[in-house]
């Protein structure tokens, strides 16, 4: 009888569960059967240990040195004695001569001894070590066992694998067969997928080149603006420009900071130029755009400009306070110092030595000598005149 279509698909879901539960089984065995060959590996070691400290117990001959010097000391008494006999009248009479073979005796005797007792040692600790290769080598044949019983069932699960991946395959062919459209499905999603990965890849390719070349735009660009900011009247004379101030503004729009920041200043009123009108609204403006690119330079020359009035800007301290913090939150040391004086003697702000500190510490952790000292003044509770 001819299954349905839902009939089907929940056999192939319990196959496809049965095939799971094998792949699970098999990663089980085959990290047991990993551990196992760890610990055999490591019984090996140890056995090979034993077996090199055995064999060089075995080697240690000393107390055959001592017994051997003993025994020819031993020897070395009747040979004085005859050595000596030609003066005396008997052979005790020449054993006797002076005190030589008594001495021999002794250190003969001692030698003996100690002889001996290096022989108990080392059978005593030969012992010892035949028991630890013993003990070894007995570990070693266990954790050989534990890797063969592993081995078996890494083989057998990897075996139940194997079946149940045909059984699970062998159901799919008759599904397919009998709802061929099913395969025709699946091959269509399988189609559009690989064609999404090769659109998504062909993207990623195409955004990277775009960027590569952008990339190599902007070092042309800014190799170009630098060029124009240091010979403006160059571009001027060609006609290309009406004047160096248009160069400069060329120069700072295509990223060169020299010249974003000679524009910036000369609309400030900082740097004068003849014939530029000072606007400081449009050179803060510019300012800012540049800052939001990344030249956080603009913070600071905002700050200290509206800090002390300079050029064609209206002093406005609080207005200067914030955009210095703007550029020592950025990592400017020049503005965390001028921030920390604002806040230690009140400008633009309240007095706030506690708030000043902080800013002369993040300069001094970037090694403002300045800053170092004025942090070591306060620790030691000196009042500072800035």
């Amino acid at each position: 009888m001819k299954k349905t279509l839902e009939e089907y698909k929940a056999l192939m879901a319990a196959e496809a569960e049965k095939t799971a539960d094998a792949k699970k089984k098999v990663a089980e065995a085959k990290k047991a059967y990993e551990e196992a060959t760890g610990a055999l590996s490591d019984a090996e070691s140890v056995q090979r240990s034993a077996e090199y400290a055995l064999h060089s117990h075995n080697i240690n001959k000393l107390w055959m040195i001592l017994m051997g010097v003993a025994l020819a000391m031993d020897l070395a008494i009747p040979c004085y004695g005859l050595y000596w006999l030609k003066s005396e009248d008997n052979f005790w009479q020449a054993l006797g001569h002076n005190g030589v073979p008594a001495i021999l005796a002794v250190i003969s005797l001692v030698i003996w001894a100690l002889g001996i007792f290096f022989l108990m040692q080392k059978k005593k600790k030969g012992k010892v070590f035949a028991k630890a290769l013993e003990d070894a080598k007995e570990k070693c044949a266990a954790a050989q066992r534990v890797k063969t019983d592993k081995e078996a069932i890494l083989n057998l699960d990897t075996d139940a694998l194997e079946g149940q991946k045909k059984a699970e395959k062998a159901l799919k062919d008759e599904f397919y067969t009998v709802y061929p459209e099913e395969l025709e499905k699946i091959n269509e999603q399988k189609r559009q997928a690989e064609e999404a990965a090769r659109k998504e890849y062909e993207d990623k390719q195409e955004r990277e080149r775009k960027e590569a070349e952008a990339y190599v735009q902007r070092q042309r660009d800014l190799t170009e603006a630098q060029k124009m900011f240091e010979h403006p009247q160059a571009y001027v004379m060609d006609g290309q420009f009406e004047n160096d101030f248009k160069v400069y503004e060329k120069s700072a729009e295509m990223g060169c900071q020299d010249a974003q920041i000679r524009v910036v200043e000369t609309y400030l009123g900082i740097s004068y130029k003849s014939g530029v009108k000072v606007d400081v609204a449009k050179g803060e403006a510019l300012a800012l755009a540049f800052a939001e690119q990344g030249s956080v330079v603009f913070y600071e020359i905002l700050g200290k400009g509206f800090l002390y009035g300079e050029g064609g800007m209206t002093k406005d301290e609080a207005k200067g306070l914030k955009y210095l913090e703007k550029a020592a939150g950025r990592g400017r040391q020049k503005a965390m110092m001028m921030a920390a004086v604002c806040h230690y003697n009140g400008v633009g702000t309240e007095k706030n030595e506690e708030r000043a500190r902080k800013f002369f510490e993040h300069a001094a952790k970037q090694g403002n000598e300045q800053a170092i000292q004025v942090i070591v003044a306060m620790n030691n509770g000196e009042k500072l005149r800035f």
